[in-house]
């Protein structure tokens, strides 16, 4: 017969239900079960359970007391959630003390049902009085198993799966994390175009193991966004004044450039994996709704909403010329489309064995990389004479053009100036030189300047600077003649927000007050 005690420490415990006699009748049946050594019949309903004779004490006791015996016997001056001691008797098997303090905080941490863990730490506590343990993977292991058994005949679930579904979680978000910072390492100054593709790639393929991917699409988007977009805020420190304004604003932006990134990058995994589980379709699709959904949001992000056309997959082919000229057949867009298609296509074929997609996208590749080569070599052979464009490109950092006072940023720009004139001024003979947008360090007055350092070039100019009419800064590009003379300035209309105007007014203080232009005119 086997026989259970309660002795209550703690009155807090008398709130609570259990039925725990029945709990030890179950783990001790299920045990004895388990064990080769004893000669008894598998089915519980065979089995004699009056010549059973085992006896279990329960002491249902809190924190305080629980600490004080974990220190005196297993040298842990801290509390637990159960302890068990043999007293070596097959019969008279020992007492477990639970702690009523531990196993409610448990409950609420890991959101379980407190009777149903009070009923798991009991089934535990008495295997540890017949042996079992888990001081290595293969013993625990051994031990859940029994647990689990146990449980499920007393109508209680895995409580282990809870826990590694938890622990796996927080693996697949640790895993979006890096493959989304590692996408943007494909881009200037790394260029390492092959970890574009393995970030993209293992996020593609994890999305396919996973019914839930929101959560892991919006870090993986967090982490892409913020490590390819975080320089953007380095233009705060170039003038002195703003520096001191919105040196404040610096974290927040980063966080802000997480938040936004998070919505728009995540969306392409989200619209497949959504695809993935509702349509009865072959797995030869989803590359193409894939490709097709990133070139959208691609599009969306570049030219709808922000008016900064950045890092489309497209460029992490710009180290290879003969595959990022196909962008004059396929454009930057059409061969994000195409790059991102043959990425999803790979993950198809090593996951699923499906030839087609990559098959269709590789001759997109090939195709452009045929008109890529045509194009260099018709530019090579070209009898035409044609006018030379020299652009010039000068790759300040943002340290190099950070400020600190008034009198730098004047030294600064001055010195930009002189770097410009020598970087324009190599060999040979150009018909125009054409500078990056805001690469001219000082504010443009509309119909009344003169660019002076375009003498020391004697070539028209084309060069990004801010300019100031009527009350008004604008972003322009600046056209002058040999002499320095202004012949036209058209300012930029598709404005970045933030950066170049404030969205919401000075809700959300940004240094960007610019006014947008007039829109497209034809410069000749």
């Amino acid at each position: 017969m086997i026989k259970t005690f309660i002795d209550i420490h703690d009155s807090r415990w008398k709130k609570y239900k259990i039925d725990y006699a029945n709990i030890v009748n179950i783990a001790i049946i299920t045990a004895l079960q388990k064990t080769t050594k004893n000669k008894i019949k598998k089915s519980t309903n065979n089995l004699n359970i009056d010549k059973i004779k085992r006896e279990v004490s329960i002491i249902l006791t809190n924190d305080f007391e629980i600490q004080k015996l974990n220190k005196k016997y297993r040298n842990i001056n801290k509390p637990t959630n159960v302890l068990s001691f043999e007293t070596g008797d097959i019969e008279l098997m020992g007492d477990i003390y639970i702690s009523f303090d531990t196993t409610m905080h448990e409950s609420k941490y890991q959101k379980k049902d407190f009777i149903e863990h009070v009923s798991h730490l009991i089934v535990h506590g008495v295997l540890h009085l017949f042996g079992y343990d888990h001081l290595n993977k293969k013993d625990a292991e051994k031990m859940e198993s029994v647990e689990i058994k146990v449980l499920s005949k007393i109508g209680i679930s895995n409580p282990y799966k809870q826990q590694k579904s938890k622990n796996k979680n927080i693996l697949f978000s640790i895993y979006s994390l890096l493959l989304g910072a590692i996408t943007s390492l494909g881009f200037a100054p790394f260029n390492l175009w092959w970890l574009t593709i393995i970030g993209i790639g293992g996020m593609y393929y994890l999305i396919s193991e996973r019914k839930k991917v929101i959560k892991d699409s919006m870090l993986f988007g967090m982490a892409y966004a913020i490590t390819s977009f975080w320089w953007v805020l380095n233009s705060i420190f170039v003038v002195p004044e703003l520096a001191n304004q919105f040196k404040v604003w610096v974290i927040p932006g980063i966080i802000g450039i997480g938040i936004v990134g998070a919505l728009i990058f995540s969306l392409p995994f989200i619209i497949t994996n959504h695809c993935m589980r509702r349509l009865n379709a072959s797995t030869e699709i989803y590359p193409f709704i894939f490709a097709v959904s990133w070139t959208f949001v691609l599009w969306l992000r570049e030219w709808l909403f922000t008016g900064f056309p950045w890092n489309p997959i497209s460029n992490i082919s710009l180290g290879l010329p003969i595959l990022s000229n196909s962008m004059s057949l396929w454009g930057a867009i059409g061969l994000t489309f195409i790059i991102i298609g043959l990425i999803a296509s790979i993950v198809e074929l090593i996951k699923n064995k499906k030839k087609i997609p990559i098959i269709i996208f590789s001759i997109l590749i090939i195709i452009g990389m045929f008109y890529g080569n045509y194009n260099i070599k018709k530019s090579e052979n070209d009898t035409y004479k044609s006018k030379i464009i020299r652009i010039v490109q000068p790759a300040q950092t943002g340290e190099q053009k950070a400020s600190h006072s008034r009198e730098q940023a004047i030294a600064n720009a001055k010195e930009n100036i002189k770097k410009l004139v020598n970087l324009a001024s190599k060999k040979g003979a150009p018909d125009i030189i054409i500078f990056p947008e805001t690469s001219y360090p000082f504010i443009i007055l509309q119909d009344k300047d003169k660019l002076d350092f375009v003498k020391n070039l004697n070539q028209p100019v084309i060069i990004g600077a801010t300019s100031w009419q009527s009350g008004n800064f604008y972003n322009s590009m600046i056209v002058a003649d040999k002499d320095g003379v202004i012949k036209k300035i058209y300012s930029k209309t598709h404005l970045v927000p933030f950066g170049e105007y404030r969205p919401f007014g000075d809700i959300i203080p940004t240094p960007g007050q610019l006014k947008k232009g007039d829109g497209p005119e034809e410069i000749i």
